[in-house]
């Protein structure tokens, strides 16, 4: 039998969300009359272009980025949002393949390559790795003590464990938030910062209170330079002064 040649989309990597990939981009049109279908998307992947993890064409020696070397492959369609911004598709090297497909509009897609850049830790994000670091030992040390740490499991991370825990908890409370669960995921009065209970206590027996700025895309929140909070007066200066009893 012989294996049949892909083309179009198919052929720039594998697609993940096979059975969503229209509904996903057909998503990025709302309050147009566009309509997306498979025969017009395979048209529009021929003039792809290749970027380097930083997001550039290419390498700091002038070397341009290929299929080789590249990290993410993208080629621009002809659907625009309702604010006539370009949309774009994209896919990323997972090992020797590209996966995906993600669409979205340059800004958006620059932004993923900030937040694939930064330290995570679930939607929270910092603009370096050492940021990141910090943060976790400010909460490991300010929490009555637990081990933060695997036994027998080397970690470039210095509190691995704790960084689960956070991700699993946020993870948790966005959901409950969007089931319709009171004071989950709590906006300060202007809606530049948000903050959430981690669950942990600290040597006082006091919640241990986590906030950060808000960076929001497609309803999507995610969690800018997130930091413990000291005290409640520090939240009101920020704008929690409603929120807080």
């Amino acid at each position: 039998m012989i294996k049949k040649e892909k083309t179009g989309l198919f052929a720039l990597g594998y697609v993940e969300n096979k059975s969503t990939y229209l509904e996903d981009l057909q998503k990025k049109l709302v309050g147009t009359t566009q309509i997306v279908t498979i025969d017009d998307i395979n048209k529009q992947t021929t003039n792809v272009e290749y970027y380097n993890g930083g997001g550039y064409k290419q390498f700091p020696n002038g070397d341009l980025v290929d299929v080789n070397t590249a990290k993410y492959v993208r080629f621009a369609t002809t659907y625009k949002t309702s604010e006539e911004e370009e949309i774009y598709g994209w896919f990323w090297r997972a090992a020797s393949m590209f996966k995906g497909v993600e669409w979205g509009t340059e800004k958006q897609f620059k932004l993923m390559i900030k937040k694939n850049n930064s330290f995570n830790i679930g939607c929270m994000y910092f603009e370096n790795f050492e940021d990141g670091l910090t943060f976790l030992d400010d909460i490991a040390i300010n929490t009555i003590p637990e081990t933060w740490k695997y036994k027998n499991k080397p970690s470039s991370i210095n509190h691995p464990i704790l960084k689960s825990y956070l991700e699993n908890v946020l993870e948790r409370l966005k959901k409950e938030d969007q089931e319709g669960g009171q004071d989950k995921i709590i906006y300060s009065d202007d809606n530049r910062f948000v903050m959430f209970n981690t669950n942990l206590l600290d040597k006082y027996f006091h919640d241990v209170i986590v906030y950060g700025e808000v960076e929001e895309d497609e309803g999507q929140l995610s969690i800018k330079n997130p930091s413990r909070a000291k005290n409640q007066s520090a939240l009101r200066k920020i704008g929690f002064g409603k929120k807080i009893t």
